[in-house]
């Protein structure tokens, strides 16, 4: 079907497209014979299929391979090379310049390098990214939905089917605090893990590189609980032990926080120090209290020769994988914000 639309292109006197490289690095591949440009090609394709469907990686030769019966010899097919000409399109719009900087600031590339033209997923993102995307898109004050990230996946097709969003669109910004029903999963995992619910938590430990500031991290990390409804949830039992009914609700910003998050723990780097550190570690994830709060901890753990680290630990109720990308690049700004004395700004909620 891809090549059909293809040889239907102006331009095209021959096209075929195949499945190049392994794993999760496999994608389609489009070769051609004629006067047409892949720039020109991909918008073709992007008008008439799904976004899975556009090839990847354009190769234009100047004829294809065939086999002594005149059939087309797949095998003899060149490895793709990368088109710096075509995948630097530079804006031509305000939008798609807009849309660019986001793109550079989720992928963590230069603006410079990204084209109009190019793949999202080619270009270094994947499903997670793209929330992050959407996020950072949101808080420019455009709309994109997921959908229209796969199914729009360049720079200059994002700029056109996203849309400014208007006020009722906004996501609440009021500090809210409210009982909230369990998901399906909360539930389940309280039938499950009778014993010790508390402790149950994902965790990771960061190592240090040059200097950190116990006082601005703490700052940082409130800033964080106060803005991330699901960081202040609380947990309480009711009813009959054998009722097994819990209930969860946000508990208001608490303005003079009545302990710090971050603990500063001194490990030494004589003896077994990987192990004191591992029982550190668990020391502060035991900390975790679902009735009365914090679901996150911190600790700054100093290893002398060894370094420094800091534990960041949540519980599982509040937390998952796509969770921790986006509350580790906040942590990062809001840190930087509170280094520099300026006032945490991170966006739009």
């Amino acid at each position: 079907e891809i090549e059909a639309q293809l040889r239907g292109c102006a331009g095209v006197e021959q096209a075929v497209v195949a499945l190049r490289g392994e794993g999760e690095r496999r994608r389609l591949v489009a070769y051609w014979v004629g006067e047409a440009q892949a720039p020109q090609l991909q918008a073709a394709l992007q008008s008439k299929l799904p976004g899975y469907m556009v090839p990847g990686g354009w190769m234009k030769l100047a004829r294809l391979p065939v086999m002594a019966n005149g059939k087309l010899d797949r095998g003899a097919l060149p490895a793709p090379q990368e088109d710096e000409a075509w995948q630097a399109v530079a804006p031509r719009t305000a939008r798609e310049t807009q849309m660019r900087e986001i793109w550079a600031s989720v992928l963590g590339r230069e603006a410079q390098q990204l084209g109009v033209t190019q793949n999202f997923f080619e270009a270094g993102g994947d499903s997670i990214v793209s929330l992050q995307l959407i996020a950072k898109a949101r808080q420019a004050g455009l709309k994109l939905t997921p959908k229209q990230v796969f199914d729009h996946p360049t720079i200059e097709a994002q700029a056109r089917v996203a849309v400014e969003l208007g006020g009722a669109e906004q996501v609440e910004q009021a500090e809210v605090h409210y009982v909230v029903p369990l998901t399906p999963i909360q539930r389940s995992f309280f039938e499950r893990f009778e014993e010790a619910p508390s402790h149950w938590n994902q965790a990771v430990l960061l190592r240090v590189r040059g200097g950190l500031e116990v006082a601005v991290l703490e700052r940082a990390l409130q800033a964080l609980v106060a803005r991330h409804d699901a960081l202040r949830l609380r947990f309480v039992r009711v009813g009959e032990a054998s009722t097994r009914g819990w209930t969860q609700r946000v508990a208001p910003v608490q303005t003079q926080p009545q302990e710090p998050l971050v603990e500063q723990i001194a490990i030494g780097d004589s003896g077994d120090w990987e192990q004191a550190l591992h029982d550190a570690c668990t020391r502060v994830q035991q900390q975790l209290d679902l009735r009365h709060g914090p679901l996150l901890k911190a600790a700054y753990l100093d290893v002398g020769r060894h370094g420094q680290r800091v534990l960041l630990a949540i519980h599982h109720l509040a937390v998952d994988g796509v969770s921790w990308r986006i509350l580790l690049e906040e942590l990062q700004q809001a840190y930087a914000q509170a280094e520099r004395g300026e006032a945490i700004a991170l966006g739009a909620r």
